[in-house]
């Protein structure tokens, strides 16, 4: 059986020119169209395609096509000419876009697997174009003189004549959120529309040179996490071995596909509702800008939670003898960048991408949660614990729920640090535990959030994969406070 493979570039590096929402969003989106072109020139009378699932009228406003396209020929078809789909998506892609070629990878590769398993195909299709990608097979000069990369990037820039804004929303002209407005946009209400409206002017300016917050900081809602932002970044665990697992079925492969492009669209949504901008949702990745707490209250670790959520049907449709030849069970991690509105978007950017492929997915144990909080100041916490761990993951939670007010979380914080090998002998007794409290603490027996921070403890105790337990603890207590909005000084 005959397989071929389609892979387009180069996103990574495109994408990390962005500085703006709305030029990350263009970066990202110009290669899910991209796809979306290349998909629609399959001809479906000599092959079938595996992987991404296509749906002509899905959401356009969002990048839901991966980089990579795997198709089945049918029987008794040799070729398909990959190179004729790839003319023709190409021309379909330039007129509405009239860029040059030269920027873009456009590779494929076709296969005869002995096997005829879909799984085994991908598998085989994908280490092989991993080193077809290591080539470089497109320059940034045209061979007009023309720069490519220049051509790319004025696309991307664009602010109110975009081609690309007509092919996603219908229209040229569309007012994408500054990181300033997606960090405060728990403030976008009609009781404040006249202080939000002059925010929102300052921002569409686009300059860093005044403060667009003024308007906001009389509201008595308005806290220090408004003037933040989150970078989002997931990625499916164990997906790999499982699709490409000689132990599924041609079926099975389908319906994984299916269930992630459900969960594609189900995320984009949660975030969207949230107040984020969804980057990109294809496949098991997820890329997307939030502020630090939503529209409704709730937090980015809520939101991670909820995403979750949408996430576990993909497991459910793999067979449980499946799931039990494999060993490993498919599940979602995080990685996630909080930063002051002026940092530069690239760098929140890397610092997400370092959270989650770099901290998170590594290691025996997956399913982590991983984040970086850089302070105005100049501060930075890190943290990193795995949501197998339900407990843990409970017990952070209702942290952030019960924190309190004022400087007891700072007093606290520090004094656990200063006193933290006396901490380590009382963690096993919960009646040295509560000795310690009260005694070195000054802590209250009935107070639900001294309670909270003992709970936490205990079971960051028991938690593996975690080197340093103390400076864990107190990136927890200092990001549940950040969380809560009690800094209001440290702007």
């Amino acid at each position: 059986m005959k397989y071929t493979a389609i892979n387009i570039g180069p996103v990574i590096k495109t994408i990390s020119l962005a500085r703006r929402p709305r030029e990350l969003w263009a970066a990202s989106y110009l290669f899910s169209y991209l796809m979306r072109c290349i998909i629609d020139q399959v001809p479906t009378d000599e092959c079938v395609v595996i992987a991404p699932i296509y749906d002509q009228d899905s959401d356009k406003k969002v990048g839901l096509y991966p980089d990579r396209l795997f198709l089945r020929h049918n029987e008794g078809v040799d070729d398909i000419k990959p190179n004729d789909i790839l003319e023709r998506a190409w021309g379909a892609f330039n007129e509405k876009l009239y860029l040059t070629k030269d920027y873009f990878n456009l590779m494929h590769l076709t296969l005869d697997i002995d096997s005829a398993k879909d799984s085994i195909a991908i598998g085989d299709l994908n280490k092989k174009l991993d080193l077809l990608e290591l080539c470089v097979y497109a320059s940034n000069t045209h061979k007009d003189g023309k720069d490519s990369l220049e051509t790319v990037m004025s696309l991307i820039t664009e602010r109110k004549n975009s081609e690309l804004f007509k092919v996603a929303f219908g229209q040229k002209h569309m007012q994408m959120e500054t990181l300033a407005e997606i960090a405060a946009t728990q403030l976008n209400k009609e009781s404040y529309s006249n202080e939000w409206e002059e925010f929102a002017g300052k921002c569409v300016l686009e300059t860093l040179d005044e403060d667009p917050y003024s308007p906001l900081k009389s509201l008595s809602e308005y806290k220090s996490y408004h003037r933040y932002f989150c970078v989002v970044q997931a990625d499916g665990d164990n997906m790999g071995s499982t699709i490409t697992s000689e132990h599924i079925s041609d079926g099975v492969v389908k319906s994984i596909s299916e269930a992630l492009w459900r969960y594609g669209l189900e995320a984009n949504s949660l975030i969207s509702e949230f107040g984020g901008r969804p980057i990109y949702a294809g496949g098991d990745d997820l890329l997307f800008i939030a502020p630090v707490v939503g529209k409704n209250g709730t937090n980015i670790f809520d939101l991670a939670a909820e995403i979750e959520k949408k996430f576990q049907p993909v497991v459910d449709v793999v067979p449980e003898d499946v799931l039990s030849e494999l060993g490993k069970i498919p599940s979602l991690s995080f990685g996630i960048s909080i930063s002051y509105y002026k940092s530069p978007l690239y760098e929140a950017l890397e610092s997400a991408r370092d959270c989650l492929f770099d901290i998170a997915k590594k290691g025996n144990i997956k399913h982590k949660v991983a984040w970086s909080l850089k302070k105005h100041s100049g501060e930075t916490f890190e943290a990193v614990y795995s949501k197998s761990d339900s407990g843990l993951d409970k017990a952070f939670m209702n942290l952030i729920r019960n924190t309190v007010d004022g400087q007891t979380v700072s007093v606290l914080s520090h004094k656990i640090k200063a006193n933290w090998e006396l901490l380590q002998k009382c963690i096993s007794s919960t009646h040295r535990l509560n000795a310690f409290f009260k005694t070195t603490l000054d802590a209250p027996n009935d107070s639900p959030y001294f309670n909270a921070v003992k709970d936490l403890i205990k079971h960051l105790d028991s938690a593996v994969e975690i080197d340093d337990l103390s400076e864990t603890l107190y990136t927890l207590l200092r990001t549940a406070k950040f969380i809560k909005g009690e800094d209001t000084k440290d702007e």
